[in-house]
């Protein structure tokens, strides 16, 4: 991208990565560049005074029928004088078939706040179409949530979904951190991605939430709720575990931040294995109160362990 006011940053090409928007002077800055297939997106320009940032590219999308890591989102550019930070870019999507092991791209950090908001984290990319022939598959973790000196963090990105049949772990995405403040809230943490194993044995575990932001003096974040993890499809059954996302821990503050609750392990059919409920989030101190565990599914007629 040229240097000037709400002028947007060109996308990669194929492989490539995004680029990074410049500094605007008075008006909001443009938008980063999306990475091309497999690229990162770029960075969101720094905002001029009394001007909100750019906000992070989104990342390229991983490699169709390949080993293939899914390009990240970028990080959100810094807001200028009482300007938000700008969000982080969401994490591309991977489309692999194997060998090798497929992965999510990761969401973008938030940019940092003065007197506003920090930004929020991108969300992970997510993980579909692979088969046995792939090793694993993970969705990707979401960005943390950008800090703020006197406005509230930012809330942390999503964990990004995983599904597929490979022959190691299914496994979600951690959901974000969220963002810090000094007099402000902390911000919340991102939601574990959740998780679904269809059809070949195997485990699978859902993504954990993200932590709850700090502050001094305020309130501290809510952590992020765990991921939901199933196995098996209502008339086709999947020996393997299931086991749900912990919730996150709440953030520190003036006031303890309450903790995420643990995501529910569903088994949908037969299949042999155990199905077990995520624990809760800690809460955070002072006076946070923990989440609340995920309950387990049923497996061949019997109840599978709550968190």
């Amino acid at each position: 991208s040229i240097r000037g006011d709400g002028v947007d940053a060109g996308n990669g090409g194929s492989g490539g990565n995004g680029g990074t928007a410049f500094r605007g002077t008075q008006v909001p800055n443009g938008s980063a560049g999306n990475g091309g297939d497999g690229g990162d997106g770029g960075t969101g320009g720094v905002g001029a005074v009394n001007g909100a940032d750019g906000s992070g590219g989104r990342g390229g999308n991983g490699a169709s029928y390949s080993s293939s890591v899914a390009g990240s989102g970028g990080a959100g550019g810094d807001g200028g004088n009482g300007a938000a930070g700008g969000d982080g870019g969401n994490g591309g999507l991977s489309f692999s078939f194997g060998p090798g092991a497929g992965i999510g791209g990761a969401g973008g950090n938030g940019g940092t706040g003065t007197t506003g908001n920090g930004g929020n984290g991108g969300n992970g990319g997510g993980l579909n179409g692979s088969n046995e022939t792939l090793n694993s598959s993970a969705g990707g973790v979401g960005g943390a949530g950008g800090s703020s000196q006197s406005g509230d963090g930012g809330r942390g990105g999503n964990g990004g979904f995983a599904g597929g049949n490979p022959i190691g772990d299914v496994t979600g995405g951690a959901g974000g951190a969220g963002g810090s403040s000094q007099s402000g809230d902390g911000g919340a943490g991102g939601t574990g991605g959740n998780t679904l194993r269809s059809s070949s044995p195997g485990d699978t575990t859902a993504g954990a939430g993200g932590t709850g932001g700090s502050s001094q003096t305020g309130t501290g974040g809510r952590g992020g709720d765990g991921g939901r993890a199933q196995i098996g499809l209502p008339n086709y059954g999947v020996d393997g575990d299931a086991v749900g996302g912990r919730g996150g821990d709440g953030g520190d503050g003036a006031q303890g931040g309450n903790g995420g609750t643990g995501g529910n392990a569903v088994r949908s059919s037969g299949g042999a294995g155990s199905t077990v409920g995520g624990n809760g989030g800690n809460g955070g101190t002072p006076g946070g109160t923990g989440g609340a565990g995920g309950t387990g599914g049923t497996a061949n007629g019997s109840s599978g362990s709550d968190g």
